[in-house]
């Protein structure tokens, strides 16, 4: 197990950044953060952020693991609305939860005290059932953790049944004003298209079993959220966040 070290002691908010194309399981107990094999158009997907160098995910399965003063309840995470006239939604799949086949990484991580979907684009998606949605869906989610205490950040490269382990030794910076933030992404190598973006969605929805179109018409990058803004540099594709929830829990 590789350890990324944050130098501090003090409670802050943590706040993992979900780019797209993604897909966000709810396993109920954990969060699965789902990729696509997208190798022949996007580098490798990574995490970065807190001042630190980024980390490039081999294929397989990894855990992210931090601690908290107050860990998250189980239950019904709070989706908190961006501080719009028009919020941006979350693309729901309502489903038996996929078990990662055929993705590229499938990333582990803790259930989030709240979740911020922000950054939307409009678009029209065309779902499994040949429905058609219409509105600004989000293409960046964050998943806030609220009082984590600073002592590590774990990755595990689980390969089969065998688990091996790599050093990253990477320096995580303090926060800036109780706030942290890290990044999970997948950046396209070439010139980023509208069909290369529906394209990266597509790949994604059959990915875990379901044919979904979308159509992008415009994109907004700056969203409010009520507690911080991001108005950052965008190399992600920006296709809407697919969040996928047992069929049982709409």
């Amino acid at each position: 197990m590789a350890k990324a070290k944050i130098n501090g002691t003090d409670k802050f908010n943590l706040n993992l950044i979900v780019d797209s194309p993604a897909v966000i399981c709810d396993m109920e107990d954990c969060y699965h953060i789902m990729i696509a094999d997208l190798m022949d158009s996007h580098h490798p997907p990574g995490i970065s952020g807190l001042g630190a160098d980024g980390v490039d995910f081999a294929p397989g399965m990894w855990e992210l693991a931090f601690t908290f003063a107050t860990p998250p309840r189980r239950g019904r995470v709070v989706v908190v609305p961006a501080a719009s006239p028009n919020p941006p939604k979350l693309d729901e799949v309502f489903q038996d939860i996929p078990g990662g086949h055929g993705a590229y990484v499938v990333i582990k991580i803790p259930r989030p005290h709240e979740l911020y979907p922000i950054s939307p684009v409009q678009t029209t998606i065309q779902d499994e059932y040949g429905r058609l949605h219409e509105g600004p869906y989000s293409t960046r989610v964050v998943l806030r953790y609220k009082a984590v205490t600073g002592i590590n950040l774990l990755y595990r490269h689980i390969r089969s049944t065998s688990t091996s382990e790599r050093d990253v030794d990477r320096d995580f910076h303090y926060p800036i004003d109780g706030e942290a933030f890290l990044t999970i992404d997948l950046r396209p190598s070439g010139y980023e298209s509208v069909a290369h973006v529906e394209a990266a969605y597509r790949a994604h929805a059959k990915m875990i079993g379901v044919t979904r179109y979308m159509t992008q018409t415009k994109l907004s990058d700056t969203m409010t959220t009520g507690v911080f803004i991001l108005n950052t540099p965008r190399t992600a594709c920006k296709s809407p966040v697919i969040m996928v929830k047992r069929a049982n829990k709409k």
